[in-house]
């Protein structure tokens, strides 16, 4: 409503060119617009339609009367003294293209105080200039968020978001994001590691989703998806769901029959794909012991998502989604414990292990390739069946194990 109130305000306004005044409503329009859209990514909720079909236009008439670029002073911004419209709107695009639906709940509001000075450190290039071969594309004239650039997609008549110089600066010095009194603030590394990695804006083709009634393979429970993706899926006509719970993985006695028994085969489908996750729903019977938090993986023509069960509804459920396919490691404490499987997200420096670690844990972070010393510095998030954190490297590659699943897979018999 106080977005609305205020872009009401701005068509009052243009008339009188009362520049100061209608500085501060444009502002404080795009500043509200930005708050809805950072509830709805938030929630893991795709904004509504016509979201971004008005935040487009406050910008554009900023550029045409010329305050674009005029400080405004405003008493909700935590980090900055004042800002312009122009930046008031690079802001909310920053806020797109950072993967927001993938982002942990506690990141979104450091980030966003984040952008209140980091806007100003990329630039939007327009029609009448140079449009270099990566960034983002904007259409004004389309209620949908910046775009990365494709070769594929057809070129538009717009803006173009250019965030290389914020990237070099982030990547350089991790310490430019500075408060009203000068003093430095802190800002997560596995976080500043996401957004150099999406706001990148390389060349991309975007993956198509999967369409309605697409048959996929499910894998559910962290130790059943680390055996299908350290192995080849076998050829299936129509679909296969291994499933194996993990509430209780940690325990060493588990017997060898769970372990070499082939895998129990489920139908599902695809329900719906969205940019947040997807909705599955398997055709035959799950246990009875399933629960919200457990992970779960699907493959379906050629591709793999892995992500984390948010609700189960009948035979429905509804999956979040990670960013991407991660890699199977091995971990334990230093110098102590058995080894346990584990799911590296080698870009974020995520890592989705068993309940049994902590915060603070020295692990050993064992690859097919390569072994490294890493401490799990931040828990993002936490089930009955699975841990995700974020992980520091602490050494270079420690030796070359080759291929350790079937003498790892041992030690849990």
């Amino acid at each position: 409503d106080m977005a609305q109130a205020y872009a009401q305000a701005t068509q009052a306004l243009s008339p009188f060119w009362q520049r100061r005044c209608l500085a501060v409503a444009l502002e404080r329009a795009l500043m509200h617009m930005g708050c809805c859209l950072l509830i709805y990514y938030e929630a893991h909720i795709e904004p509504p339609r016509g979201l971004w079909k008005a935040i487009h236009p406050l910008y554009l008439q900023a550029l045409k009367t010329g305050i674009h670029t005029r400080q405004v002073k405003d008493s909700y911004l935590a980090v900055a003294a004042s800002i312009t419209p122009e930046d008031a709107y690079k802001r909310i695009l920053l806020l797109s293209i950072a993967d927001p639906f993938h982002l942990h709940r506690l990141d979104f509001h450091k980030l966003y105080k984040a952008l209140e000075i980091w806007a100003g450190e990329v630039h939007l290039l327009h029609p009448d200039g140079p449009h270099p071969p990566k960034g983002f594309r904007i259409d004004p004239q389309s209620d949908a968020p910046p775009q990365a650039f494709s070769w594929k997609r057809p070129r538009v008549s717009g803006l173009t978001l250019d965030a290389s110089m914020l990237v070099e600066k982030l990547a350089k010095d991790p310490g430019i994001l500075t408060a009203r009194s000068g003093e430095t603030l802190t800002f997560p590394d596995h976080l500043r590691d996401t957004l150099i990695h999406h706001w990148q804006a390389f060349p991309v083709t975007r993956e198509p989703r999967l369409r309605r009634d697409t048959p996929v393979s499910v894998a559910i429970g962290l130790t059943a998806i680390h055996r299908l993706l350290a192995r080849p899926l076998p050829p299936a006509n129509h679909t296969l769901a291994i499933m194996e719970t993990d509430a209780h993985a940690e325990r060493s006695t588990r017997p060898s029959a769970d372990l070499e028994s082939p895998p129990r085969i489920l139908k599902g489908r695809i329900v719906d794909e969205s940019s947040q996750g997807c909705r599955l729903r398997l055709e035959d019977l799950y246990p009875a012991n399933l629960q919200v938090g457990e992970a779960i993986s699907l493959h379906a023509q050629g591709r793999t998502k892995v992500g984390i069960i948010r609700w189960i509804k009948g035979s429905e459920m509804g999956i979040k989604c990670l960013s991407e396919c991660p890699e199977t490691a091995w971990i334990k404490r230093e110098n102590r414990g058995i080894s346990s499987p584990a799911l590296w997200f080698r870009p974020s420096g995520q890592l989705l292990t068993l309940p049994l670690f902590r915060t603070g844990d020295v692990i050993e972070l064992r690859l097919p390739q390569d072994t490294f010393k890493a401490r799990l510095a931040e828990r993002l998030e936490e089930s009955y069946a699975l841990k995700v954190f974020f992980i520091a490297l602490l050494s270079e590659t420690l030796n070359h194990p080759g291929h350790p699943d079937e003498a790892l897979w041992s030690q849990l018999i």
